[in-house]
């Protein structure tokens, strides 16, 4: 009869010494390996326990056979070349959002190997990270995930695996290259914001606030039309200002937030002399295929260049963006914008869904939204709708 599997190595209190000790048994030895911890320091026990398992692990780096090499191993070598060489804020934003996704990749493929990949194993990946009941994962012991994440979450994370896998083989040629299976890949966004929708969210960024009932913009018992307070108008200019640079240019979130007045080598900026919407600076590293088209230089056109043209010379030392921060007034106000577009009561809840819907403003808009915009030129003005002054 088979002896009983050993446990690996856990932490465990010792009540006569006051401090957390590491039990191991390895060789058929039992040892206590004190931490120095006392029973309040469940974080530096944690810590030595980290350190100690991690000083028992022998790397494989450098192997070619997949049935030697660890996933953990490879995961590593991945992460180390992702590192970034210089203090850029984005590039270092980008890592740590890579490191966790590597950490979520380690917890269920840390202990296997490179030859155990197979499309069931992937399917098993999936279903541990959405949540779904699996009996493969029930044998293993893989403690489940904290809070479950969608199927195209777990199809990003296999992506990060199958980068690693093959930047691993370019460096050290495995022997087997596994395929990595993934979930299908969920179609892009099929919901936009119609030229009403968009005059009406740029209305209540004005002030104005939309009768539902009534389907046009809220008066006063006098007749005419109802707006916000000053100060609440004030407020939302930033909002106002973002909305309408992101349905002029179709730029992206970060695009806009970065953009600068001035020339410069490291943001994107506005020449406003030429009518040059510059969508990155000339010392940046080049988009991806995906990001290119938005990243291009467009023509400003007349229209909205203007009213850009206006705001530099109220803010000629500032960036578009420059008083939306806080991020939590600007947050405040964007929701405040939506409730009066949508004509909601202030106190009820929109939270995340209302800052999704103003984000999607700097994507394509109205009827002619359906075909992204041209190079070197930029859509046609998507507001018809009317505004409270009757302006288009």
């Amino acid at each position: 009869m088979p002896g009983r599997k050993a446990k690996p190595p856990r932490l465990w209190f010792r009540e006569d010494e006051g401090c957390w000790v590491i039990l191991d048994q390895a060789g058929g030895k039992r040892r206590q390996i004190r931490t120095g911890c006392g029973r309040d320091d469940t974080d530096g026990a944690a810590q030595a326990l980290e350190k100690y398992i991690g000083s028992r692990h022998s790397p494989t780096i450098g192997a070619t056979d997949a049935r030697l090499l660890s996933i953990a191993d490879v995961l590593t070598f991945y992460e180390t070349s992702k590192r970034p060489t210089s203090q850029d804020p984005r590039k270092l934003a980008d890592h740590e959002l890579l490191l966790i996704r590597l950490l979520d990749l380690n917890t269920f493929f840390g202990a296997k190997k490179v030859s155990e990949l197979k499309a069931q194993l992937c399917r098993d990946f999936v279903d541990w990270s959405t949540g779904t009941p699996n009996e493969n994962n029930k044998p293993v012991g893989i403690p489940p995930r904290d809070g479950t994440v969608s199927d195209q979450t777990a199809r990003r994370r296999l992506e990060d695996l199958r980068a690693a896998i093959n930047a691993y083989h370019a460096e050290h040629t495995l022997s087997v290259v596994p395929k990595i299976t993934m979930p299908a890949k969920a179609e892009g966004r099929q919901r936009w914001l119609t030229r009403n929708e968009a005059a009406r969210l740029f209305g209540a960024a004005m002030g104005y606030v939309w009768d539902v009932t009534r389907g046009c913009w809220k008066r006063k018992l006098e007749g005419s039309l109802f707006r916000r307070e000053r100060w609440i108008i004030n407020r939302r200019r930033p909002a106002a200002r973002f909305i309408l640079v992101g349905l002029y240019s179709a730029r992206r979130e970060e695009t806009i937030r970065r953009t600068q007045w001035l020339p410069t080598t490291t943001h994107p900026w506005m020449n406003l002399s030429a009518m040059i919407y510059q969508g990155r600076g000339s010392g940046e590293q080049p988009p991806r295929s995906g990001d290119r088209l938005r990243k291009s230089p467009i023509d400003s056109g007349h229209t909205w260049c203007v009213g850009a043209s206006s705001m530099r010379v109220v803010l000629p030392n500032c960036a578009p963006q420059a008083s939306w921060r806080p991020a939590r007034k600007f947050v405040s106000s964007s929701t405040a914008c939506m409730m009066d577009a949508l004509s909601r009561e202030r106190s009820a809840p929109l939270g995340r869904a209302s800052l999704r819907m103003l984000a999607s403003v700097r994507t394509w808009c109205g009827t002619r939204s359906a075909t992204p915009p041209q190079r070197g030129k930029c859509r046609p003005a998507p507001i018809c709708g009317k505004l409270p002054d009757g302006s288009a």
